[in-house]
């Protein structure tokens, strides 16, 4: 019913557009994602979303909550916050609270449990999202990786996440290390990181700055731990899978560093750039460690890790140092099956 709506008031004229509702970017990314897409851009689905009569998308608001117990807590054109609960009759059920690239409504950018429907959420210990939600907490098994394959010291390892989001990942890895800095090139998503999802300048540094132009600020051996979490549409960005990206790290990466990327993309193209990495970085060796079965998502998601060569011999104690840090994954067993997997291949 919803759909023919927007169809129709498509082509209302705008002077008669009223305020944007929470749920018109959310709606805009529905109708024009996808081979069955109503609209060919999101452009347009968005022009057309927001002549729909407020009475209309209230009503439909309300039909989500009773049938899938989602609340839109925050939306704007880009952006939606979202929470869900397994009982919507239940006050005391805790939420999932998701944050949704409108563009891209059928990815979770960010998941984290919260008390309840529009409570704050306060980092009070590690807190992966849930991985049956897809995110990659994979991604902070790096940590790990380095101080398994680094001599001992008093320094605590430099974390460096191009892409945060809505921060979980850093803020996971910072009950882990003293020392974590998270870059975020969207302003609106920094500011929604703050507010809906408990990003604490406390834990880490957030730095407001495009990815590529942060990481050729950093000095010599600055970089312990690399976490590419970023997407342009493709993840990672096209600028950063060329050879000369990796090659313009070397100067900015310690002995031991490790490099985690969140790839989503062919087993072709994965392959080429783990062979782009790998041709760039001598030093290391890049393995493709697919997620969990339990995390749900289809072959085109995988984790890449570099690693320096003499990792491997490390391989056995970092499975043992792993396991103990609790809290660091969802699901850490799951986890360890994917990377014996991928390691022993």
């Amino acid at each position: 019913m919803l759909k023919n709506t927007i169809t129709l008031l498509s082509k209302v004229p705008a002077s008669l557009t009223p305020q944007p509702h929470t749920l018109c970017g959310f709606l805009a990314g529905l109708h024009s994602h996808g081979p069955d897409a109503s609209f060919k851009s999101f452009d347009d689905a968005y022009e057309a979303v927001i002549k729909v009569p407020l009475d209309s998308l209230n009503e439909f608001e309300e039909e989500i909550w009773k049938a899938q117990s989602r609340r839109f807590i925050y939306g704007n054109r880009n952006l939606s916050v979202v929470d869900t609960v397994e009982d919507a009759t239940d006050p005391q059920s805790l939420a999932i609270r998701q944050l949704i690239i409108n563009e891209r409504p059928n990815l979770v950018q960010t998941a984290i449990n919260v008390a309840s429907i529009s409570a704050p959420y306060v980092a009070t210990s590690p807190n992966p999202s849930p991985l049956t939600q897809g995110h990659f907490g994979g991604l902070a098994i790096a940590l790990p990786m380095f101080e398994a394959s680094s001599p001992p010291s008093s320094s605590p390892p430099r974390v460096h996440i191009i892409g945060a989001g809505g921060c979980s990942l850093p803020t996971t890895l910072s009950f882990f290390t003293s020392h974590v800095t998270a870059v975020e090139p969207d302003q609106s998503i920094v500011e929604v990181a703050k507010k809906y999802f408990g990003a604490d300048s406390e834990l880490f540094s957030l730095v407001n700055m495009d990815g590529s132009s942060y990481l050729s600020s950093l000095k010599e051996d600055d970089i312990d731990v690399l976490i590419i979490d970023a997407d342009d549409g493709s993840a990672p960005p096209l600028s950063m899978r060329d050879h000369s990206f990796y090659t313009a790290l070397l100067p900015s990466l310690s002995p031991s560093a490790v490099i985690a990327i969140n790839a989503i993309d062919s087993p072709a193209s994965v392959a080429s750039l783990s062979a782009t990495i790998s041709s760039s970085l001598p030093s290391h060796t890049v393995t493709i460690v697919p997620p969990p079965p339990a995390a749900d998502t289809d072959d085109r998601h995988v984790l890449l890790f570099a690693c320096p060569y003499d990792f491997h011999p490390s391989l056995p104690s970092f499975l043992s140092y792993f396991a103990q840090h609790e809290g660091l994954v969802d699901s850490p067993s799951a986890w360890l099956k994917s990377l014996e997997a991928s390691f022993s291949s």
